[in-house]
């Protein structure tokens, strides 16, 4: 059995799907959750939390002890997201991934909206932080490298502009790590495609949930997704995720994100690694991604059923306190059809990810009701005072 490495800030996805291919699995995950452990035949923990909800100046030497320790000779190893900008010349084993420098390219913003100009492809327009004053808003800032949503803002005029900028750089947030866009309004949707040296095969077009009120306060964090979205544009965003592909060049597992707007989809951002709508993928298609994403190393394609029949669905559920999960509360999260379980003891800080909660069903409403009363039960219990008590008259402070 072949023995690969998974390094990720949440790899649990990864992991499961590797595992699910035939494969022994070591992983370096940030989270460690209790699931993961399930599916890692061992697993080290990193701690790479920075205060942006992201993990921060990470690099290769970092993590050179870690994998040492594990004192397994791997086959391979798949960078996921939060480490998929390491040097792969710095480690011994293959790493099955887009190239370094491709990856430098597609995960800059500023990079990426050059190149997508000169390729012809719609994307949000970037304004000058001099020419401020003089454009029409409403307006999106985000983090220039880093994805998530977590900073990013609607900005709907001048004084907005300037209380956010005041804000940050009160935090210690340079708005030179920033970028401002031309707002786009419509629904968030992604294209999950498996790409080669032969070409790209899509295997499926996905809803995402983004700042969904009843999972966070975060106006646009990632929340999950459903697989599939219905659109009209359904063929011209395949197409367009198809043609992007190609001419960058990308190999393996990747998703294009896209706005739908009523003048159709505009791209917004590049996953050129696994992307978290990799179970609902997985369930709404039957195909094993980390395999395809394997086989795509050695120019094979899968075959995929273009009509998927079932509809998979999670949701990303956020904390609005400071907690530690006990026993009641991991109970409690277990008892649901729940993924990325948090240990017993684990510290869940305020607007972090608790759990995921999955659905599977034969419409997106059913789904999407299903999710929904998965996380309002889980919220309800957390919501509960007793439920924290971790101790005789013990209660986590905010």
């Amino acid at each position: 059995m072949n023995k690969i490495l998974v390094i990720g800030y949440s790899s649990r996805h990864i992991v499961n799907s590797a595992k699910n291919a035939g494969y022994s699995v070591y992983a370096i995950d940030a989270f460690c959750d209790f699931d993961l452990d399930q599916y890692a035949t061992e697993a080290r923990q990193l701690n790479v939390h920075s205060d942006k909800g992201q993990p921060d100046n990470i690099e290769a030497c970092d993590i050179y002890d870690l994998i040492n320790s594990f004192n397994v000779d791997f086959d391979f190893i798949v960078l996921g997201s939060g480490f998929e900008m390491l040097d792969q010349a710095c480690f011994s084993v293959p790493v099955l991934n887009n190239s370094y420098n491709l990856m430098k390219t597609i995960s800059d913003k500023k990079k990426l909206a050059k190149k997508l100009n000169l390729l012809g492809f719609p994307h949000p327009e970037i304004i000058q932080l001099n020419r401020i004053e003089s454009v029409d808003f409403p307006l999106m800032l985000k983090p220039a490298i880093g994805g998530g949503g977590f900073l990013n803002r609607k900005i709907n005029d001048l004084d907005e502009f300037y209380q956010f900028k005041y804000e940050a750089e009160k935090a210690g947030l340079n708005m030179g790590d920033m970028i401002v866009q031309k707002f786009v309004d419509g629904t968030p949707a992604s294209v999950s495609l498996i790409s080669s040296d032969e070409g790209s095969c899509v295997i499926s077009t996905n809803e995402q949930l983004i700042g969904t009120p009843w999972l966070t306060r975060l106006p646009y964090a990632y929340c999950g997704n459903i697989t599939p979205i219905n659109s009209l544009y359904n063929e011209l965003m395949c197409s367009m995720a198809c043609d992007i592909s190609l001419e960058l060049g990308l190999v393996g597992s990747n998703g294009i994100d896209f706005i739908i707007t009523d003048n159709g989809p505009v791209v917004t951002e590049i996953n050129g690694r696994f992307q978290g709508s990799l179970d609902t993928v997985e369930t709404s298609t039957g195909i094993n991604l980390f395999d395809a994403h394997v086989k795509s190393f050695n120019s094979q394609l899968p075959s995929i059923n273009p009509n998927p029949g079932i509809y998979s669905g999670r949701a990303i559920l956020y904390s609005n306190d400071n907690f530690v999960v006990n026993q009641s509360i991991f109970e409690r999260i277990k008892y649901e059809n729940t993924k990325d379980i948090p240990c017993r003891g684990a510290i869940i800080g305020a607007n972090e990810p608790i759990t995921s909660i999955f659905s599977v069903g034969n419409s997106r409403e059913n789904v999407l009701n299903d999710l929904k009363k998965g996380a309002e039960r889980i919220a309800s219990f957390l919501n509960n005072p007793f439920s924290k008590k971790i101790g005789q008259g013990q209660v986590v402070g905010d």
